[in-house]
């Protein structure tokens, strides 16, 4: 069922990039989160299944998370460049810090800091996760500073959340105020697998303490902060978290199983990838583009039907790339992990 998951919280992005929003709440967040969440899931399993039982194999660990992320990346920012350089539909700045930016993905989560061009809108949440992916081997199953970090993480976002501090950057963009989310999704995994022998107090009650603080959270500052709610996205996050968990908690218990899980599931990386290409294209060709469901210009296109234009151009790219990237990449990391 995770294929599933993972196939529907990539269609909320693409919406969310379209301009549809519900009632303001920016769907894309809330998918983002759910997908830090997973994150921490899977990472979780993969060290505790393949991974962790020989300190020699860490490496290996950040290979396979290399093969997961960057083929495919990679293809959909050729295709990019090629449309972008073909159709000049914007200038593209080849700066040393676009260059690496672009090719190694860890800084385009702080593009507003470093002044850097995004090819791919959508990587600057994969750039929170290749950091989330060099820290969590370190942490997760280390009692201490698991906890630490944890707190400490949570902390960061909620003075974040109130306004302190930049409320959009340190609250969604950093590492330092998601990585709690991360530790969420480890937990939910240790529960799910792990016996009471291996199991913590800590990894058995954060998803609880997390669920309840952010109810909490989304009261006071329903009160206090009216306002903030929507404009800065933290309601969007804590119904991720809400929502997330009791979700990815459910399904690593189900025993359902559903025909093209699998497929789906990888489907849903190249859509998540290529939506905004889509985007940029049709725009380019027909002058169409939607903000929160309106476009001035081209009032007789309905909304539904220009989403459902993107979505499905983007599932074609996806398929070309699955079978043309994805497929023989996920041959020889399937290989490494039988391997071990």
């Amino acid at each position: 069922m995770f294929g599933y998951l993972r196939f529907i919280l990539a269609c909320f992005v693409l919406a969310s990039h379209t301009g549809m929003s519900i009632q303001g709440f920016n769907i894309g967040v809330f998918a983002v989160v759910c997908f830090f969440i997973l994150a921490g899931y899977v990472v979780t399993g993969l060290c505790d299944k393949f991974f962790f039982k020989d300190k020699t194999r860490y490496l290996l660990f950040y290979l396979e998370r290399g093969l997961r992320i960057f083929p495919q990346y990679l293809f959909i920012l050729l295709l990019t460049l090629i449309f972008v350089s073909y159709t000049e539909f914007y200038k593209i700045d080849y700066s040393f810090i676009n260059i690496i930016s672009s090719l190694s993905i860890f800084p385009l989560n702080w593009s507003r800091v470093i002044e850097a061009q995004i090819m791919i809108p959508p990587a600057w949440s994969l750039a929170v996760e290749l950091k989330a992916y060099l820290l969590l081997p370190f942490i997760i199953f280390i009692k201490k500073i698991k906890i630490l970090l944890a707190f400490l993480s949570l902390l960061l976002f909620t003075i974040a959340a109130f306004g302190i501090i930049n409320t959009d950057f340190y609250s969604l963009n950093t590492i330092f105020g998601t990585l709690f989310i991360f530790i969420v999704g480890s937990s939910i995994y240790k529960v799910s697998f792990f016996t009471e022998r291996k199991l913590d107090l800590f990894d058995k009650y954060i998803s609880v303490f997390i669920y309840l603080y952010m109810i909490l959270l989304m009261l006071v500052m329903g009160i206090i902060f009216r306002e903030m709610v929507f404009i800065e996205n933290i309601m969007e996050i804590a119904l991720g978290l809400i929502i997330g968990i009791p979700a990815v908690s459910y399904i690593s218990k189900s025993d359902i199983k559903l025909p093209f899980n699998k497929l789906i599931g990888d489907l849903s990386y190249g859509i998540f990838l290529s939506h905004f290409l889509v985007i940029n294209l049709i725009r380019h060709l027909t002058g169409i583009t939607f903000s929160y469901g309106v476009n001035a210009t081209n009032e007789h296109v309905s909304p539904v039907l220009y989403v459902l234009v993107v979505f499905l151009i983007s599932l074609i790219i996806s398929i070309i790339a699955y079978y043309l990237v994805e497929v023989p990449i996920k041959k020889y990391r399937f290989s490494l992990t039988k391997r071990l």
